[in-house]
């Protein structure tokens, strides 16, 4: 039985990262307990618990400096003591990892996403995950979990910045639309589709942007998108005719911008796109007015 313990923690380890070296160590001499909880005791990674009888048996370094407990503390807890520290809509899953005996009854991947509140009184997000063991000849569970809370916060942040940009996106008095390096759309906002008559539900992902561009400036578009990957990254008041859903023309200012990945590379083109028809329209009549006028005066 210890030997099947071992070698299932052993492909466990693998599975989440554990560094190579340590997990050889465990699957060299998988019989050797001692061996086991000495490549656990100097990891730092990841926090190691085990509980017999609903008792704390074993905890190494990295499981006391994650929990902010402290080892006096810890040494003393209970499964249900450390299960009260869980935060309730979590609770219930954490305790189910405990329900199994025996390491073939485990769930294949038994990792879960709980929040922890520790020692300092601060919620931590932990994967963690849960399989039968027999220390020193008792049946118990080994819990293993590592802190995610940066990660999480990051994820977070990355959340609220994408939301504050898309409402400003949606926002925008203007029509904005997001393609890749090659000009093929990717994202539009709400106002695109009313600037160019078309429904909200219109499968235009994938679809040039010059497709919707008048034949006269279709190769002006396309030549401006080459310049702009080629030159300094922008490209500023081109104006263009654009083609409605009913055929119909209007005049637009295109502003347009390189969008660079995390590698510096260009992978897409951020472009603003204005109806300035009134503009033109005002334009033309002032232009008329003043021919006008000049040849009143000859």
């Amino acid at each position: 039985m210890p030997f099947r313990t071992l070698s299932f923690f052993s492909r466990k380890i693998r599975t989440t990262g554990y560094p190579i070296k340590e997990a050889d160590c465990i699957k060299k001499k998988p019989v050797l307990t001692e061996d086991l909880f000495l490549c656990i005791e100097h990891q730092t990674l990841f926090g190691t618990i085990v509980f017999v009888s609903g008792k704390v048996a074993y905890y190494n370094k990295t499981a006391a400096a994650l929990t902010k407990l402290g080892t006096d503390v810890l040494s003393l807890y209970k499964l249900q003591d450390f299960a009260v520290r869980i935060h309730i809509e979590d609770r219930d899953r954490f305790l189910k990892q405990f329900d199994s005996s025996e390491p073939d009854e485990a769930p294949d991947d038994g990792k879960t996403e709980i929040r922890f509140y520790d020692g300092n009184g601060i919620y931590r997000y932990w994967n963690a995950f849960v399989n039968p063991v027999f220390y020193e000849g008792n049946q118990g569970h080994m819990l293993i979990f590592t802190d995610v809370s940066s990660y999480k916060e990051t994820e977070k942040a990355l959340k609220e910045s994408e939301e504050k940009y898309r409402r400003l996106l949606q926002t925008s008095p203007d029509a904005i639309v997001v393609s890749d390096k090659d000009g093929r759309l990717l994202f539009v906002s709400d106002k695109t589709f009313t600037l160019f008559g078309y429904e909200p539900d219109f499968p235009y992902q994938g679809i040039p942007l010059y497709e919707f561009v008048s034949p006269e400036h279709k190769s002006a578009v396309k030549i401006a998108l080459q310049d702009l990957k080629k030159g300094s990254g922008t490209y500023k008041d081109g104006e263009y005719t654009l083609l409605r859903k009913d055929g119909s023309v209007f005049f637009a200012e295109i502003n347009s911008a390189i969008l660079n990945g995390c590698n510096g590379e260009a992978n897409g083109i951020i472009s603003v796109i204005r109806d300035v028809t009134q503009r033109k329209i005002i334009e033309k009549e002032l232009m008329r007015s003043k021919n006008k006028a000049e040849e009143a005066d000859r």
